[in-house]
């Protein structure tokens, strides 16, 4: 099999505070997803995650609704992940969006952030009390985006819809770009099934992201490695980024309905050969960003010392101005160690992660 599929994301249009029988809805929400499941599985494609998100609301009800929907959604675990907040940053907004994510360890939330400098001061606050947990809290850079990919995944429909990603790095470590055309051809067969299965359920189908996302030994930074014998640090390793969605593009998204990001995906902590460049120190928070421009997802699951909120406020006008440079949603995944770590526990998933180094001593301290 060319792919696994990473998950099967239902996108509900509700937001949270609409709710009122939180775990009717999560019950049923899981109730589907399941079938979805078990007829995507029956069609011959192993599925890894069910996941559920809702719709943005320009303005998150309390801590107290938002505990009732974490509270609802903890029993299940890792089972069924929860993207339920999206929202536009504001303080208020942060603040409970932070309450969210605190409430269950599934749950997950974005925030979409228009102006670097009137929210930064905050944002250094908040990645401070969140730690590891910050691991599922997404800033947006550029607007909410529908797709199966956490924490982003909002729902951007107005009917309720289910979305898929793939699992595919080893396709492409093995046959190198070809891999592209493997993947296209099994993604056209899943989406057949996806669509009887739609029929059949009465559920919208809308799409598949065919982003090349890791998932530890299933290396991206080595597929990508594979494709042009540069290292992911080295001069040059970005047009290979850029070739590999250029492949994703005309191979994957002609063949099948594409959503979401549907590009390279580089989450240092979640892929075994970039956590050993960041032990090792090769690869730093300049690559990093240099590779925004040409990574769509952005700094993605970066786990660093505590920087100045200085720091902090220029990493954050880097992602926003790639955003701006590409027209497409960006995100900033970024989790504060204290100052002196080497490494930062995350959850029993992911483990421990190393940190990525950066340079401009004088902002590392406030």
């Amino acid at each position: 099999m060319a792919f696994r599929v990473r998950s099967v994301t239902l996108h509900i249009p509700i937001e949270p505070g609409d709710i009122t029988e939180p775990a009717a809805f999560i019950r049923g929400a899981w109730t589907r997803l399941n079938e979805i499941k078990r007829r995507v599985e029956a069609a011959g494609f192993n599925v890894w995650s069910l996941r559920l998100s809702l719709s943005p609301s320009e303005e998150l009800p309390d801590a107290r609704v938002l505990r009732a929907l974490g509270d609802a959604s903890a029993g299940y675990g890792e089972d069924l992940l929860v993207a339920a907040v999206h929202a536009p940053y504001t303080t208020t907004n942060a603040e409970r969006a932070v309450e969210a994510v605190l409430s269950a360890q599934n749950m997950y939330a974005s925030l979409l952030v228009e102006n670097v400098d009137e929210t930064y001061m905050h944002v250094h606050r908040i990645l401070r009390r969140l730690g590891p947990h910050a691991s599922r809290l997404a800033l947006l850079f550029g607007g909410f985006i529908q797709t199966p990919y956490f924490p982003a995944a909002a729902c951007l429909s107005e009917e309720e819809c289910f979305t898929v990603s793939l699992l595919y790095p080893r396709t492409i470590s093995r046959l190198g770009s070809n891999g592209f055309n493997t993947v296209a051809r099994e993604a056209g067969r899943l989406e057949e099934a996806l669509r009887i299965i739609s029929s059949d359920l009465g559920v919208k189908y809308c799409g598949i992201d065919a982003s090349l996302s890791p998932w530890m030994s299933e290396s991206v930074a080595e597929a990508l490695e594979s494709m042009s014998g540069l290292r992911l640090y080295e001069y040059g390793f970005i047009h290979t980024v850029r070739r590999a969605n250029e492949l994703i593009e005309e191979t994957i998204c002609s063949a099948v309905s594409c959503t979401g990001f549907n590009e390279v995906m580089l989450a240092v902590a979640e892929d075994d050969l970039l956590k050993r460049y960041a032990e090792e120190g090769t690869l730093t928070l300049d690559t990093l960003l240099h590779l925004v421009f040409g990574c769509v997802v952005g700094l993605d699951m970066v786990a660093i010392e505590e920087p100045s909120d200085e720091l902090l406020r220029r990493i954050m006008l880097e992602v926003y101005t790639a955003s701006r440079v590409k027209g497409r949603v960006t995100g900033l995944r970024l989790l504060y160690a204290p100052r002196g770590s080497k490494k930062l526990y995350i959850d029993e998933t992911l483990g421990e992660t190393p940190l990525v180094r950066y340079t401009m001593e004088r902002l590392q301290r406030p």
